[in-house]
């Protein structure tokens, strides 16, 4: 585990969750008295012991509260020093790797059960979701024909005509029914399925907007980051993937291929760069279904 890193996605209750069960509960904070008495030096715990850690923290954001001491004169002519010690959710990740590193928590991939957690050292997402592809398609449309309206008539032309080399031929009918299509590939949850694909195994899970901490969904996405996970299913040769969008209530596999492979030419265009793709289903390889609790680097 590396000594310093940053956070782009945290789920805070499940690291909370992990943090509690890791130290039996958690106090509000950790007071530490260190005394001084005729030149000898020793430290004791307060309210809680020194080893337990992180005690005062805010959830979401930066730095909370402050690093505070305060000085006491004993009959013995003693002082004590009272530290409360702030934390964040960075740090409080970072323990809780030590930790469960310590401890043996966590195996590799390969060898882990269903419910033991993994720390993936090089993962990189893709969304997976042919709604969030359709929106993406539209959205450049959109915005090529609006560049194409205001430009001079030379560059016009010049838009128009790589425009039209690199995008599908449709019909008014057709855009109609593409517009139509992804307003009913409403998602299931709030979610979005991300997948990572290799040559010898497939990793799919979800993520949600509301744990991108100090971060955009473009930060992690399409990048290199480590992650900490629960294994929740293992697939050894295969799976049906996009169970967030109702296209998981199709059962005749040749709708949804008609769809999704129409989809997927487009994705793989070399003008347009897409965040997205559209994988259905992974086949004859291990697929490792994931519950993401971070991804850092």
């Amino acid at each position: 585990m590396k000594e310093l890193f940053l956070p782009y996605y945290v789920n805070t209750g499940r690291l909370l969750d992990i943090y509690s069960i890791l130290n039996h509960g958690y106090s509000e904070y950790e007071e530490l008295a260190l005394s001084s008495n005729k030149g000898e030096n020793s430290r004791t715990a307060g309210e809680a012991s020194i080893n337990t850690g992180f005690k005062i923290f805010k959830l979401g954001g930066s730095l909370s509260g402050s690093l505070s001491k305060s000085k006491e004169k004993t009959e013995e002519d003693e002082t004590r020093i009272t530290e409360k010690k702030v934390q964040t959710i960075s740090s409080i990740l970072k323990q809780v790797l030590k930790e469960m590193e310590q401890k043996k928590y966590l195996k590799p991939l390969n060898e882990a059960s269903i419910g033991e957690f993994v720390e993936l050292d090089s993962v990189v997402f893709q969304i997976n979701s042919i709604k969030h592809l359709m929106d993406e398609i539209d959205e450049i449309m959109q915005l090529v024909a609006l560049v194409s309206s205001i430009s001079t008539d030379e560059t016009n032309q010049n838009i128009k005509q790589s425009h039209n080399r690199n995008r599908p031929q449709k019909t008014k009918k057709e855009e109609t029914d593409f517009a139509k299509i992804s307003k009913l590939l409403r998602s299931l949850c709030n979610g979005e399925e991300v997948l990572y694909e290799d040559d010898k195994y497939a990793i799919v899970g979800n993520i949600y907007s509301e744990y991108l901490y100090q971060a955009i969904k473009p930060d992690i996405i399409n990048t290199n980051l480590r992650c900490l996970c629960q294994l929740k299913r293992k697939h050894d040769n295969g799976a049906s993937l996009m169970k967030n969008t109702i296209l998981s209530k199709i059962k005749d596999a040749n709708i949804k291929e008609i769809l999704i492979s129409s989809m997927s030419d487009i994705s793989k265009n070399e003008v347009y760069d897409f965040e997205s793709t559209a994988v259905s289903e992974i086949v004859e390889k291990p697929v490792y279904v994931i519950e993401i609790i971070a991804l850092y680097k």
